[in-house]
């Protein structure tokens, strides 16, 4: 894929970010649950 050619020749990185749908906590690319608000609702995004 170009993109992923492009990302490697200027030396980007994918980075994936993961939070809480109802409250926006920042959380561990692995978790299931929000430790702030109890929720199973885990957004995750690619970059």
């Amino acid at each position: 894929m170009v993109i992923e050619r492009l990302r490697t020749l200027v030396g980007c990185r994918r980075t994936t970010v993961c939070e809480c749908r109802v409250c926006g906590t920042t959380l561990d690319d692995d978790a299931t649950e929000c430790p702030t608000c109890g929720s199973a609702e885990v957004a995750t995004y690619e970059f």
